[in-house]
């Protein structure tokens, strides 16, 4: 998530908690509570949140972060779960993915 957040000109580097220097040089959070704050406090609460994929709806953005689809554990989570799960779900209309920069790569 910071690595889109930077490539799309929103700096990281001022926010509270713990942060690591890429070799772009840039700043990047890693912990999900200190980034939910930075989010949270840069724009606002959400208009929606779900704890999971049956919970959503509408157009769902998904970044990609290149990882293949299988790692040192077994199918990745989202080709073995969320993805699934979201085309399963009536309540969603689209699934779009984007590249690391924002930019569409693919949609349903």
């Amino acid at each position: 998530m910071s690595y889109a957040l930077n490539a799309l000109g929103i700096d990281v580097s001022h926010a509270q908690g713990r942060r690591v220097s890429g070799a772009d040089e840039r700043q990047y959070l890693f912990r999900v509570t200190d980034m939910h704050a930075f989010l949270v406090g840069s724009f606002g609460p959400p208009d929606e949140s779900v704890e999971n994929p049956d919970g959503a709806s509408g157009s769902v953005n998904v970044f990609s972060t290149g990882a293949r689809r299988t790692g040192p554990y077994g199918e990745r989570t989202w080709w073995r779960i969320e993805k699934p799960a979201l085309e399963r779900n009536t309540q969603v209309a689209a699934i779009v993915r984007r590249r690391k920069d924002g930019r569409v790569c693919g949609s349903r």
